[in-house]
């Protein structure tokens, strides 16, 4: 399918490039990180082919330069453990302290203890069947990868929306490791996007 574009065909890669920049000279990680994810997505969006939801379109674009993702991240780098202590969750709703290697009746029966206010059953058990996938390091690396994403998206949301703040300290912990996951993939995604 073609793209359409509001734009000449040079702006993308100039975009991206200034806006990566500008995030590689922040010194506050929150600003930093939004100059990363505006970066990330104008490379999803110029690679779009059709329409999707936002998450689709990611994981889509994660599918399709899977051997960048697969060669720049390492699961066990230190800047991934905030990722494994509890889920990123849409609303506001503390699930840390979960022991995630129970069974998996124990975690779901606590975990709609902990968020029932927010969430149903249904949910729950989704919530817990992700995390757990993510840390699974035996599971496939491109679900781990897609999970973690969808995880600094979350991020994203509940920056933007008015969901993270400064403290408590998890809150400030997500949005650095956020920001430097983004920072570790983007220079090669945008070499290999924009040919450049």
């Amino acid at each position: 399918m073609a793209r359409t574009y509001l734009y000449m065909a040079e702006e993308p890669p100039r975009i991206a490039k200034e806006w990566f920049n500008k995030g590689k000279n922040e010194e506050d990680t929150v600003f930093a990180f939004i100059c990363y994810w505006i970066t990330f997505n104008q490379l999803y969006s110029y690679c779009a082919q059709e329409r999707l939801s936002e998450r689709e379109l990611i994981k889509d674009f994660i599918r399709n330069y899977r051997d960048i993702f697969k060669s720049c991240l390492e699961f066990s780098d230190p800047m991934m453990d905030v990722f494994f202590e509890a889920p990123v969750l849409e609303k506001s709703a503390s699930v840390t302290g979960l022991d995630w290697f129970q069974s998996k009746a124990g975690i779901l029966d606590e975990l709609c203890d902990m968020v029932s206010f927010y969430y149903d059953k249904g949910e729950c058990r989704h919530i817990m069947n992700m995390h757990l996938d993510l840390l699974d390091d035996g599971n496939s690396i491109m679900s781990r990868i897609q999970i973690l994403f969808m995880y600094i998206y979350q991020v994203r949301c509940n920056l933007f929306h008015g969901n993270k703040t400064p403290t408590p300290e998890r809150d400030w912990r997500l949005v650095e490791s956020s920001a430097r996951v983004l920072e570790t993939v983007l220079p090669k995604l945008i070499t290999e996007v924009f040919g450049c």
